[in-house]
């Protein structure tokens, strides 16, 4: 169905009046050089009480923060789901704000590392429609789980199917589906942070037995629970298409509590490192706005790739 409605729309043109969004010079040089993109889960509170929408991420994004590339998140859609007339809205939203979709990460669609085959089948195929939303907006790729339940090996071979699959689909499209450390929902439906794809040695494995160009990893700096965050980076780095820049606290001299991010762009800058670096401020003590300001002026004072003031 959701083909078909993307068909419908490609023929189906809309008309945009783009009034009053031509770029100031600063903005057309920060736009292409600039790899910063916003991850909209540091705005997930203001979204889901209603104070901010899903369809106004991309102009927050760029007159706020003057950042123009978003990361959505699927859950943040109405009713974790879209259609095409909706998909478009965003579309028209990020072209009249010259903002750039990257991402869409998504959440709560099984888990992809299911040792249950049938389970592990619905899984992949929930994520498709993600993948065609993504293709539609123009984005790089697609953010997924890698969890499931039993032993290591069991988990892994699981998700190593899953991956080689959806890196099939995803090199249909010309996309990216990356994994990224994080927890997973339990059976009694709480959250755990100590997932399998929390531990850099056995993500990094699945990736390196999957091997496949359209699959990779987004390593972020809050998600390792009880693997040493230094160390996870490290072992993801060599297959990295984007990177999280987690940030929860920071200290009077605007320095993140949790993360030693000097130390942890020193290995980013001397990786091979070349994709995007997404804003994921989730803690508290400020506001969101305020978080994500910080969090974005430390990726510029320590990655390599910003120039620096003289």
């Amino acid at each position: 169905m959701m083909k078909s409605l993307l068909l419908y729309m490609s023929i189906v043109s809309i008309i945009w009046i783009n009034t009053g969004c031509t770029l100031t010079k600063s903005e057309e040089k920060q736009q292409p050089d600039v790899k910063i993109s916003l991850a909209e889960w540091s705005l997930h509170r203001a979204i889901k009480s209603g104070k901010m929408d899903n369809l106004d991420f991309p102009r927050v994004a760029a007159q706020e923060f003057g950042i123009y590339a978003v990361e959505y998140v699927s859950q943040l859609f109405p009713d974790n789901n879209y259609d095409a007339a909706y998909l478009q809205q965003l579309k028209d939203s990020c072209e009249r704000y010259h903002v750039k979709s990257t991402m869409i990460m998504v959440d709560h669609e099984g888990n992809l590392g299911d040792t249950t085959e049938v389970a592990r089948q619905i899984a992949v195929q929930n994520h498709v429609k993600w993948l065609e939303a993504a293709e539609f907006l123009g984005c790089l790729s697609i953010r997924v789980n890698g969890n499931g339940f039993g032993t290591d090996e069991d988990v892994s071979a699981a998700l190593v199917k899953s991956m080689r699959e959806l890196g099939d689909l995803a090199k249909e499209k010309g996309l990216m589906v990356i994994i990224e450390n994080h927890g997973v929902s339990m059976p009694d439906g709480s959250w755990n942070m100590n997932s399998f794809s929390s531990n850099g040695t056995r993500l990094s494995q699945v990736l390196a037995i999957a091997n496949h160009p359209n699959v990779g990893a987004l390593p972020d700096f809050g998600n390792f629970a009880d693997y040493d965050k230094y160390q996870g980076v490290k072992d993801l780095l060599p297959y990295s298409f984007g990177i999280s820049a987690k940030t929860f606290r920071f200290d009077e001299n605007g320095e993140a509590v949790e993360t030693d991010y000097k130390r942890i762009f020193d290995m980013v800058n001397a990786s091979n490192f070349d994709g995007y670096i997404g804003v994921e401020f989730e803690g508290d003590g400020v506001s969101e706005h305020e978080g994500i300001k910080m969090t974005k002026a430390l990726i510029e004072k320590y990655w390599d790739r910003i120039p620096k003031e003289q």
